[in-house]
């Protein structure tokens, strides 16, 4: 084996199951013994490190504590989520509503499973509890488009009911579904004509059943 130069330094593994690596000189006694090359130097123990998986990782200590603080600041910050509001319907109109679902055919049918949805998560109270502000069946609301300012109006209405004066829309219509229940102010997105959405304010419920009294309609 040939020799390396005086003063020079040789890089020798350590024994199993210990990590890093040795530096020995060639002063040391048994340098050219075969068998003493598999050990560790005496003179320069191994230096025993964790090896991150990345050169430039944290050590897990700190990544810990990087986690559980981003925890904790995603509970006291939480981000905007796209969180519906929440609905209120009469008790008249969750009944009628009910059974216009089940005279519907189960699948097929545009807007079922949309309608189902809000029922299942809406408020039920008795029509004389109805907010005034709340849009109901056969309530008339004004909407605003908040891009341009420009307003119309629109009567939720059963399917049987609709025409075509271009003034009324259907509860299973996706928007419908989605009108059901809401309150005055509050912002929803209207599919426009070429595709697309915009976002559109409900300004006024300009009229509402429940609020002249008429609750059996």
């Amino acid at each position: 084996m040939q020799k390396p130069n005086p003063g020079t330094w040789r890089r020798t593994p350590c024994k199993t199951g210990q990590t890093g690596q040795s530096l020995i000189r060639r002063e040391d006694p048994g340098f050219y013994n075969p068998k003493w090359l598999n050990r560790p130097s005496k003179r320069l123990e191994c230096p025993i490190r964790a090896t991150p998986r990345y050169r430039n990782a944290a050590p897990p200590q700190r990544c810990n504590a990087a986690t559980e603080k981003m925890k904790q600041w995603s509970n006291e910050f939480p981000m905007e989520k796209n969180v519906r509001p929440e609905i209120i319907i009469s008790s008249i109109d969750a009944e009628r509503l009910d059974d216009l679902l089940v005279s519907l055919p189960q699948t097929g049918i545009v807007g079922r499973a949309e309608l189902e949805a809000e029922l299942d998560r809406a408020t039920v109270v008795e029509p004389e509890e109805i907010p005034p502000t709340v849009v109901t069946m056969n309530s008339t609301v004004k909407f605003t488009v908040e891009s341009t300012g420009e307003e119309f109006e629109l009567t939720l209405v059963y399917p049987k009911d609709m025409d075509n004066s271009g003034k009324t829309i259907s509860i299973l219509a996706p928007v419908g579904s989605a009108l059901l229940g809401l309150s005055q102010g509050a912002e929803i997105e209207w599919p426009k004509p070429g595709g697309g959405l915009i976002k559109v304010q409900i300004k006024e419920v300009t009229y509402q059943p429940e609020r002249t009294g008429i609750y059996h309609r």
